[in-house]
């Protein structure tokens, strides 16, 4: 008995038999919905007819209504990709090939392992399509008429020419823990000693970075009025919803993740590095809370280290981007990070709240928190300083105030109105764009990332521990307090679900 096209997905050819626990879906009939479907296929339209059917391997499971059903939701789309469609090409920008030059010695040359999903321009609901997508995506040019894109670093040193600049100044390491926050010093400098600094990391490993500043609070707004990211569909987020980043070569955040929202970042001036790692990566990269930051998950692994990250295991999967100038590159919600300046970079980001991921999240963080202050409590001040992150501080009222919290976000959730399968498309966010997304493909052990810079501050002398202040006690136990799967049942013992927490 021949089978029929409609047994068959269009993407990976899988055969589907009535037994089967996969399913075929066929395409959306709201033309919207189906641009998106089919773009992030890469399936022309010539290609497509109402016969051609995709498979649920291909759809993440929280993209289900019902997952033991397959039951798609209404704003699903397909994000998972084996392999590259017929009509994918790789794209490269010049800003790309020159990083190469940075990167490679002897020909072993990091390239980006990502997909181009799309080249051409495409009609779609771009907030519709950020806030669905699973994995990374790079828009290109898409914020051009954004006044600091204009700025060589001339501008820039013009602008800030005679501001002093609160910096955390590190130093490139090859310790086995990252360079926590707390192991930097905070000091004061001008624009141009940051790229003097840059000039001079191959000789010493310093670098500074003006990090993590909210535009109006640490930066005159006035400078950043054109700042807006309504071409990516966020028609009310301007420059005082953003943050301003700017470092030297070298300068780095320890690899975290974000445990609230989503994360959009454009790259306004010089070049970056970002390996990204989905969540359930999480098992290979030695997450810890310590130390302590609401909202954020740190590895203890540190990745401005490339020997550190030889021994782990290959099934940690990551993607590996370059952003150059005019890039943006969206961060899926809880997706592990490490970002590094390869040369003085700029990027203005803003963070994009959630509700379906968020209220729970702060039910979990307010638990966190309470655990944490109760380990606190019962330590020295110098220890304290050690459990926690720099803008974290410990008081006697953190445990009553985790309390109050706990029980405002069990009352939020209580509240909380499912929307996900109501959303509707704004004609406002409507336009052409050019994007791809980026599939975690390549095993983080073989990543090719250290520079000139990296082999002139490394020795495997000093390849040891950096941790060696903090009381072993206080910090084992505050993991296990905090460790994700205890938080998710204490979670789920306060709401009364049974599913597991998002």
């Amino acid at each position: 008995m021949s089978i029929s096209n409609k047994k068959k997905c269009f993407l990976c050819s899988k055969i589907i038999s009535k037994s089967s626990s996969t399913a075929l879906h066929d395409f959306p009939l709201d033309i919207e919905t189906r641009s998106l479907w089919l773009k992030a296929c890469a399936i022309s339209d010539k290609e497509y007819s109402p016969s051609v059917l995709i498979c649920s391997k291909h759809f993440e499971k929280d993209s289900f209504q019902s997952f033991s059903m397959r039951i798609l939701k209404s704003n699903a789309i397909p994000t998972k990709f084996t392999k590259i469609a017929k009509n994918i090409c790789q794209l490269q920008t010049n800003d790309e090939k020159c990083i190469a030059n940075i990167q490679c010695e002897k020909g072993n040359c990091n390239q980006s392992h990502y997909t181009s999903i799309n080249n051409e321009a495409v009609n779609g609901n771009i907030k519709q399509f950020i806030e669905s997508s699973r994995v990374p995506v790079i828009f290109k040019n898409m914020l051009d008429n954004w006044e600091p894109f204009k700025w060589d670093l001339e501008k820039w040193n013009s602008i800030f020419e005679n501001q002093l600049l609160d910096c955390r100044k590190g130093k490139i390491t090859c310790t086995k823990e990252p360079l926590w926050e707390n192991k930097c010093s905070n000091e004061s400098h001008l624009f141009s000693e940051i790229l003097k600094m840059s000039k001079n990391i191959e000789n010493n490993g310093d670098w500074l970075y003006f990090d993590y500043k909210y535009i109006g609070e640490n930066v005159d707004e006035k400078i950043f009025q054109s700042i807006t990211w309504e071409k990516l569909g966020y028609e009310n987020l301007g420059a005082k919803d953003s943050t301003l980043w700017i470092g030297s070569t070298g300068a780095h955040t320890p690899c975290h993740q974000d445990l609230y929202g989503v994360n959009l970042v454009a790259q306004v001036c010089g070049i970056k590095r970002w390996i990204l790692m989905p969540p359930e990566m999480g098992k290979y990269l030695k997450p810890s809370r310590v130390p302590y930051e609401e909202s954020s998950c740190y590895s203890r692994i540190n990745f401005s280290c490339p020997d550190n990250l030889i021994d782990i295991d290959e099934a940690c999967k990551c993607v590996s981007i370059i952003l150059s100038p005019g890039d943006v590159l969206f961060v899926p919600h809880k997706w592990w990070h490490y970002v590094e300046n390869l040369t003085t970079a700029i990027s203005i980001n803003t963070w994009i709240q959630t509700p379906k991921y968020d209220n729970v999240a702060r039910l979990s963080e307010s638990v966190v928190r309470l655990m944490v202050s109760s380990i606190c409590s019962g330590v020295s001040e110098k220890t304290q300083l050690q459990l926690l992150n720099p803008n974290e501080t410990f008081s006697t009222s953190m445990a009553a105030e985790s309390i109050k919290f706990i029980d405002q976000s069990i009352k939020m959730i209580e509240t909380e109105k499912e929307t996900t399968d109501s959303m509707k498309l704004s004609s406002t966010s409507l336009l052409k764009c050019q994007f791809k997304m980026c599939q975690p493909e390549q095993s983080l052990c073989k990543v090719q990332f250290d520079t000139k810079h990296h082999r002139n501050n490394h020795t495997s002398s000093l390849l040891e521990s950096n941790d060696t202040n903090i009381e072993d006690s206080h910090k084992l136990l505050l993991d296990a307090l905090c460790n994700e799967n205890v938080i998710n049942q204490i979670v789920c013992n306060l709401i009364n679900k049974d599913q597991p927490v998002p």
